[in-house]
This record gives structure tokens, C-alpha cells and sequence, in this order.
């Protein structure tokens, strides 16, 4: 427990002292690393399409430190989506690839809200999230307080 708070620690300061403030930013691809103090913490972005024509989102985790715990991703699709587009991914508990992909199609505006889902319980913990959109020009991505974007957990294995 030490070490995991000591490992999340270490890697919360570091990628805030490279990484830039987290803004909203025309992508058709982007992770960021978040930061749970406790399991009932929750972080959502907003999410926009650029222009036409509309494609898919998908959004995908990534444990960190210690392997084993489910990371979730939960689309709130904004008009004129269909709410069928709401859609719901859970990951694998992986440090090594990115699972518990959820794609919303066509995704238009919305939000995408992470959570724990379940696991290994010991806080705090570090994960990261992936958005990947399928058309240029891309979406633009509003992140919460305390998203790092490309932070350290995002890297494989770590």
C-alpha cells in the first residue's frame, strides 16, 4: 500500500512538471492519466465533433502500477444522438494494452464520465484513459481538474 501511494505520488508530480495544463484541444486521438483518491471518485470530459461528418468515439483504459483494476468508461451522448449511442466499457485490469473499449457511433457531443469499477482497492491508484475519433477533423476534448494528458501511466507497463 505504501508503494503504490509512494509509485502514484511520484508519477502525479512528474508528469505535471512535463506535461502542459490540460485544455481543449482539436484531436483524433488522445490519453490522459487520472488520478482516483478513493474508489467513488469519478472525472468527465466533454466532448465535441468538429465539423462534418460525424464519426466514432471510442474510449478505453489502462491500469496502472498494479495490475487489476476495472477502469469504466460511460458515454452520455448530447442531441441529436440517439441514446442507443449510450454505451458502456469496462477494462481488463491490464498495465500492458488498453481493453474495455466502448465506441459510440455516430458520435456528434456528449460527455464520457471514468470511474472504478472494481479490482485490487488500494487507493490512491492511477489509470489512463483513450479517446480515438474516426474522422478528421477530430473532436474537441474538455478535460476535468487533474487530467494529465499523455501523463505517466499511459505509458505500457508501467
Amino acid at each position: 500500500m505504501k508503494l503504490r501511494s509512494l509509485l502514484v505520488g511520484l508519477m502525479t508530480a512528474l508528469a505535471l512538471f512535463v506535461a502542459p495544463n490540460a485544455s481543449a484541444l482539436p484531436t483524433q486521438l488522445a490519453q490522459y492519466q487520472l488520478d482516483f483518491a478513493s474508489a467513488t471518485d469519478t472525472f468527465t470530459f466533454s466532448i465535441d465533433k468538429l465539423d462534418n461528418p460525424a464519426g466514432n468515439l471510442t474510449a478505453d483504459t489502462k491500469d496502472c502500477c498494479i495490475p487489476g483494476d476495472l477502469w469504466k468508461v460511460a458515454f452520455d451522448t448530447a442531441q441529436p444522438s440517439n441514446p442507443a449511442n449510450d454505451v458502456v466499457g469496462i477494462g481488463n485490469g491490464s498495465i500492458d494494452v488498453f481493453s474495455g473499449a466502448a465506441t459510440s457511433h455516430p458520435f456528434v457531443r456528449g460527455a464520457v464520465t471514468v470511474s472504478y469499477d472494481s479490482g485490487t482497492d488500494l487507493f490512491p491508484a492511477s489509470m489512463c484513459v483513450r479517446f480515438q475519433y474516426s474522422s478528421a477533423p477530430g473532436v474537441e476534448i474538455t478535460p476535468p481538474a487533474g487530467a494529465i494528458p499523455d501523463g505517466v501511466a499511459c505509458i505500457p507497463g508501467v
